[in-house]
Protein backbone atom coordinates (compact mmCIF):
# COMPACT_ATOMS: atom_id res chain seq x y z
CA UNK A 1 0.00 0.00 0.00
CA UNK A 2 3.27 2.65 0.70
CA UNK A 3 4.41 1.76 -2.57
CA UNK A 4 1.17 2.67 -4.33
CA UNK A 5 0.74 5.53 -2.65
CA UNK A 6 4.76 6.88 -3.38
CA UNK A 7 4.00 5.63 -7.12
CA UNK A 8 0.92 7.89 -7.19
CA UNK A 9 2.75 10.75 -5.59
CA UNK A 10 5.76 10.83 -7.94
CA UNK A 11 2.78 10.42 -10.55
CA UNK A 12 1.02 14.02 -9.79
CA UNK A 13 4.23 15.31 -9.05
CA UNK A 14 5.35 14.29 -12.65
CA UNK A 15 2.31 15.41 -13.80
CA UNK A 16 2.63 18.63 -11.96
CA UNK A 17 6.18 19.75 -13.17
CA UNK A 18 5.28 18.82 -16.60
CA UNK A 19 2.24 20.92 -16.98
CA UNK A 20 4.42 23.87 -15.81
CA UNK A 21 7.32 23.41 -17.94
CA UNK A 22 4.91 23.23 -20.86
CA UNK A 23 2.38 25.83 -20.54
CA UNK A 24 6.11 28.02 -19.69
CA UNK A 25 7.77 26.92 -22.35
CA UNK A 26 4.72 26.78 -25.01
CA UNK A 27 3.15 29.62 -23.52
CA UNK A 28 2.54 33.05 -26.28
CA UNK A 29 4.99 35.59 -25.55
CA UNK A 30 4.54 38.89 -23.88
CA UNK A 31 5.76 41.26 -26.56
CA UNK A 32 7.96 40.88 -29.65
CA UNK A 33 10.45 43.57 -30.65
CA UNK A 34 11.86 44.55 -34.12
CA UNK A 35 13.81 47.08 -35.39
CA UNK A 36 12.94 48.45 -39.38
CA UNK A 37 15.29 50.69 -41.73
CA UNK A 38 13.51 52.46 -43.95
CA UNK A 39 16.64 54.59 -44.72
CA UNK A 40 18.59 54.21 -48.30
CA UNK A 41 21.38 52.38 -46.77
CA UNK A 42 22.42 49.61 -45.08
CA UNK A 43 22.83 50.28 -41.26
CA UNK A 44 25.32 47.95 -38.88
CA UNK A 45 25.70 47.45 -35.20
CA UNK A 46 22.07 47.78 -34.58
CA UNK A 47 20.96 47.28 -31.25
CA UNK A 48 18.66 48.50 -28.90
CA UNK A 49 18.80 49.30 -25.17
CA UNK A 50 15.75 48.23 -22.88
CA UNK A 51 15.11 50.15 -19.94
CA UNK A 52 14.96 48.91 -17.18
CA UNK A 53 16.63 45.70 -18.08
CA UNK A 54 18.06 44.23 -21.42
CA UNK A 55 19.46 44.25 -24.58
CA UNK A 56 18.60 43.33 -27.97
CA UNK A 57 20.84 43.02 -31.08
CA UNK A 58 19.71 43.01 -34.68
CA UNK A 59 23.10 43.09 -36.45
CA UNK A 60 22.81 44.63 -39.77
CA UNK A 61 19.38 45.88 -41.33
CA UNK A 62 19.29 46.18 -45.33
CA UNK A 63 17.38 48.84 -46.61
CA UNK A 64 13.31 48.26 -46.06
CA UNK A 65 15.06 45.19 -43.98
CA UNK A 66 13.25 44.17 -40.46
CA UNK A 67 13.70 41.92 -38.04
CA UNK A 68 12.14 40.49 -34.71
CA UNK A 69 13.63 39.25 -31.43
CA UNK A 70 10.54 36.81 -30.11
CA UNK A 71 12.33 36.70 -26.59
CA UNK A 72 12.31 39.80 -24.50
CA UNK A 73 13.31 40.26 -21.36
CA UNK A 74 10.20 41.66 -19.19
CA UNK A 75 8.79 44.12 -18.28
CA UNK A 76 7.58 45.98 -21.50
CA UNK A 77 10.42 48.67 -21.72
CA UNK A 78 9.57 52.06 -20.28
CA UNK A 79 12.57 53.46 -22.78
CA UNK A 80 14.57 52.28 -25.66
CA UNK A 81 17.76 53.74 -26.85
CA UNK A 82 19.03 52.66 -30.52
CA UNK A 83 22.35 52.48 -31.36
CA UNK A 84 23.56 51.89 -34.97
CA UNK A 85 26.44 53.10 -37.16
CA UNK A 86 25.44 54.73 -40.74
CA UNK A 87 27.11 54.20 -44.20
CA UNK A 88 29.80 56.48 -43.29
CA UNK A 89 31.11 54.96 -39.82
CA UNK A 90 29.20 57.25 -37.72
CA UNK A 91 27.37 55.75 -34.40
CA UNK A 92 24.08 57.35 -33.95
CA UNK A 93 22.17 56.97 -30.37
CA UNK A 94 18.72 57.45 -30.06
CA UNK A 95 16.68 57.19 -27.21
CA UNK A 96 12.74 57.65 -26.66
CA UNK A 97 10.13 56.72 -24.19
CA UNK A 98 7.52 54.07 -25.23
CA UNK A 99 4.56 55.09 -23.37
CA UNK A 100 2.93 51.25 -22.79
CA UNK A 101 1.42 50.13 -20.14
CA UNK A 102 3.21 47.09 -18.24
CA UNK A 103 0.45 44.72 -19.81
CA UNK A 104 0.95 45.91 -23.16
CA UNK A 105 0.77 42.30 -25.65
CA UNK A 106 1.77 42.60 -28.83
CA UNK A 107 4.73 43.66 -31.31
CA UNK A 108 6.86 47.02 -31.16
CA UNK A 109 8.49 47.97 -34.18
CA UNK A 110 11.33 50.30 -34.13
CA UNK A 111 11.84 52.34 -37.54
CA UNK A 112 14.34 54.07 -38.53
CA UNK A 113 14.49 56.66 -40.68
CA UNK A 114 16.50 59.47 -42.41
CA UNK A 115 15.66 62.40 -43.57
CA UNK A 116 18.27 65.11 -45.23
CA UNK A 117 21.30 64.02 -42.79
CA UNK A 118 19.18 63.28 -39.68
CA UNK A 119 18.39 59.87 -38.44
CA UNK A 120 15.12 59.25 -36.41
CA UNK A 121 13.66 56.77 -34.39
CA UNK A 122 9.60 55.77 -34.14
CA UNK A 123 7.59 53.22 -32.55
CA UNK A 124 4.87 51.25 -34.38
CA UNK A 125 2.79 48.97 -32.20
CA UNK A 126 0.45 46.23 -32.30
CA UNK A 127 -1.70 44.86 -29.91
CA UNK A 128 -1.61 41.17 -29.72
CA UNK A 129 -5.10 39.39 -30.54
CA UNK A 130 -5.94 36.69 -27.77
Amino acid sequence: MKLIAIFIGVLVLGYTAWRYVGESYYKKPQYIIGAKNITASDLRDVSEILWPQGKVEQGILSPGQDKLYMDPRWPVPERLTVIFTDENGRTHEITLTTSLSKDFQGKIMVVISKLDETYSVKLETYEMSN
